[in-house]
């Protein structure tokens, strides 16, 4: 690369990262302190997101694959059980073992859900705090501070967005998260009815 365009380069990038970064901390002052709780929520979600996504999305969940941890607990249940006690008996530790494999498979999603539902609240609680800043900003003489009208309708508006920016991949991958922990039990469920039915024979 030329030694001119190389300069112009390296001028563009500083320039354009040091604009987008004046512009994030610029909204996040203009957000004002309600929006600290959203940005917990919101790192909070991404983690747990990732999270379930290296846990759940295993490249074969499938009962025959020898790696297929879960399914090995279950064949275990079944050879280490008591042969000589009631069937019932096995069908009590298959259900407990069942039980315990959905907590695990579940594992943060109440929390996942529970900032679906929060984030929006806590943009609707900086929307409420941006428009008592409002109000706050008439004067005694009927005629409002143009400075501190403008933070607190900035206040309002941008925590309502952030809440809902926070809310919505939150509640979608909560959603299909779900989804992958009911297709996983089925398959599980349907693998202890085979082992159990192989039992009683």
């Amino acid at each position: 690369m030329p030694p001119k365009l190389k300069k112009k380069y390296y001028n563009f990038h500083n320039n354009y990262f040091k604009t987008k970064g004046n512009f994030v901390f610029d909204l996040l002052v203009a957000a004002g302190w309600p929006v600290i709780p959203i940005i917990f929520c919101s790192v909070l979600s991404l983690a747990i997101v990732l999270e379930r996504i290296f846990t759940l999305k295993s490249n074969n969940f499938q009962i025959a694959n020898t790696k297929n941890t879960y399914a090995k607990r279950l064949n275990s249940v079944i050879e280490n059980a008591n042969l000589s006690n009631k069937l019932v008996t096995v069908n009590d530790l298959i259900f407990d073992e069942l039980n315990s494999i959905e907590v695990e498979l579940s594992k943060y999603l109440t929390t996942l859900g529970t900032i679906a539902t929060m984030a929006p609240l806590l943009g609707l609680l900086g929307t409420i705090i941006g428009m008592i800043e409002i109000f706050g900003a008439t004067t005694s003489t009927g005629m409002a501070d143009p400075s501190q009208l403008a933070h607190g309708i900035s206040v309002a508006l941008y925590n309502a967005a952030f809440g809902i920016i926070v809310a919505i991949p939150s509640l979608a991958f909560y959603r299909y998260f779900k989804s992958l922990v009911n297709d996983r039990m089925a398959l599980l469920e349907k693998h202890s009815n085979s082992l159990l039915n192989l039992n009683a024979n």
